[in-house]
Formats: structure tokens, sequence, C-alpha cells
């Protein structure tokens, strides 16, 4: 009975233990498992780090940079730097004859210009439509050539319509003086106007049927974003004779003056102010009371560059004085080659 009891008392207690017995086995073989992977890991940091080893000694010189994600994205480019002939304003400086193009370089610029002028004591009202094309080539020496031709449809309120080409001009610029820190740049030029246009003597003349000359001095004063110009101007236009009396047009003389503003690399703005004075004409050596005139302008400008050839240019001059147009606006694409 006693050897029974203990019988009993072991299995019993074999039962008891079993459960722990099999956690206890599936503890370790986790753990087993755990370290196994632990090992295999140092076992391949211990193969890189002997590859590595391998490589420095067999070239000393050559350092292990570990290789950087490269970024495909294109970077946006930067226009630091941009060259001045990119620039808007240097387009615009160029179409008011302040810069010179460089040698080689030519320039076409086709244009559409409306001119209105209203009704008063002295004028009827008109319109004046102009199509104008010119065209400029750089030269060594810094000198630039200059050729255009207008294209007029005239409408007077009273006399009526007209259209045709007008008088062919001819400039020829020169810098004398480039912009430096103690002086501003300096630019002259010489232009000559032939008698070409149509219906001279008729009602709507389109053509002067005179031959003139003009001078003109500009001056031009960086100041970055900014560039103030100033220039002065004169015109001598030759007498012609027509049925034996002889008729001296008027000389001119004015300025004009204001500046121009960079207000990105591709847009740019303008404001400035230009003043004619004519003296009377003459007929036959004797001088036409009330021929003279005052003509005076406030200009408004914005130029818009398209691309690296096309520069978008828009103008408006706003007459100021009674002998001047009342309004005059103008759109023109120079384009570079």
């Amino acid at each position: 009975m006693k050897i029974h009891f203990c019988l009993t008392t072991l299995c019993l207690s074999l039962l008891m233990l079993t459960p722990a017995y099999a956690e206890t086995i599936d503890e370790l073989k986790q753990e087993l498992e755990a370290q196994k992977q632990i090992n295999e890991l140092l076992k391949q940091r211990i193969r890189i780090l002997e590859a590595q080893t391998k490589e420095k000694k067999g070239d000393a010189s050559k350092a292990v940079t570990p290789s950087l994600p490269v970024d495909t994205e294109k970077a946006p480019e930067k226009r630091a730097g941009d060259p001045e002939e990119d620039r808007a304003l240097e387009r615009a400086l160029v179409r008011q004859g302040l810069s010179i193009l460089s040698p080689g370089s030519w320039e076409l610029t086709p244009g559409i210009v409306w001119a209105h002028s209203g009704s008063d004591a002295t004028r009827s009202r008109s319109n004046d439509y102009i199509a104008t094309l010119d065209a400029r080539v750089g030269l060594p020496w810094t000198t630039m050539l200059g050729i255009g031709v207008p294209y007029y449809i005239e409408a007077d309120r009273e006399i009526g319509e007209n259209s045709g080409f007008g008088d062919l001009s001819l400039r020829l610029w020169k810098q004398f003086l480039a912009q430096s820190d103690n002086y501003p740049s300096l630019v002259g030029s010489l232009a000559y106007n032939a008698p070409t246009g149509e219906d001279a003597a008729g009602p709507i003349p389109l053509g002067s049927d005179f031959h003139r000359l003009s001078f003109n001095l500009n001056t031009s004063k960086s100041i970055d974003p900014l560039v103030l110009y100033g220039d002065l101007f004169y015109s001598y236009t030759f007498s012609e004779d027509f049925d034996d009396i002889e008729i001296q047009p008027s000389d001119t003389i004015g300025f004009r003056g204001g500046a121009s503003l960079a207000i990105t690399p591709d847009i740019t703005g303008n404001l400035g102010l230009r003043v004619s004075f004519l003296d009377e004409l003459e007929r036959d050596g004797e001088k036409v009371q009330g021929t003279d005139q005052t003509i005076g302008f406030l200009e408004v400008g914005m130029g818009y560059l398209l691309n690296r050839r096309s520069f978008l240019s828009f103008s408006a001059d706003i007459g100021i004085t009674d002998d001047s147009p009342d309004l005059i606006l103008g759109i023109s694409v120079p384009t570079r080659f």
C-alpha cells in the first residue's frame, strides 16, 4: 500500500511538471533561433569588414565613399549672371539708341503705330495707322547702322483717306564713351531722310518731299536696376523750290529725358519726356507767321523678352502740348539674329 501511494505521487508529479518542461523547450528553441540570427548577422558584418580591409590594403589612396542616392529630378536653371544680350533692359536700350548692337549681330523690327489727333481751331480730327519695318546691324568700332521705311494709312475726317509708303530713313550710331564708374555712356547718331514718300504734294501727304539731316547725342547711366538717360537732338531740312517758290521748312531742336527700369530680367518699363521746338518756316526768305510749333510727349513703355531672339515692346506717347497729337500707341517685335 505504501509503495502504491509513492508510485501514484511520482506519476502525478511528472504530469504536473510536463507542461512547464514543454514551455521551457519552446523558449529555448526560440532563444536558439534568435541566437542563430544574431550569429549570422555577426558573420555577415565580419565578412563586410574583411572585404573593406582588403580594399584598403589593395589601394590605400582610394577612400571608401558610401554611394549617395542620385536625384534624377532636373534642378531649376539659375539666371544669375545672364548675358547682357538676353536681358529685356538691354533690348529696350538698343531700341532707344542708347546702346549699340555687337558686331555681326542684327535686328529686324516690324511694328504698328496708331496716332490720333482731335479737332480744334487749327486742325481737324485725324487717325493715322502706320506699319513700320526697320533693320539694324552691329558694325566694328562700336557703330551700328539702321534703315527703315514706314507704310501709312491716313484718315482725315474732313479731307479723306490716303495710304502708301513714307520717307526712307538711314541712321548711323557711334558709341564715343562706354559707361564706367565715373562717367556715363555717350552715343551719337546721324540720320538722313530721303524724300521717297508718296503724294508729298497731295491733300494728305505721305512724304515730306524734303531732304533732312538729324543729329542726336545720347547719354545714359546705369544705377542697377535703373538706367537714367537723356539726349539732345537737332534736325535740319534742306530747302526746295516749288513752282519757283523757295520753301525752307522749320529747323527742329529738342531734348528727351527719362528712366528705364529692369522690373525683372525679362520685363522692363520706361517713363520719359520728349519736347521738340520747331521754328517758323520760310517762304522765299520770309518767315510765315504762326507756323512755329512746340511738340511734347509723355512717353510710357513696357517690354517683355519673349525668348533669346524676340522682344515685345509696347509704347504710349501722350501729347502734352496743343501742337502734339493727342495719343500715339505702338507695338513692335524686335527680333535679333
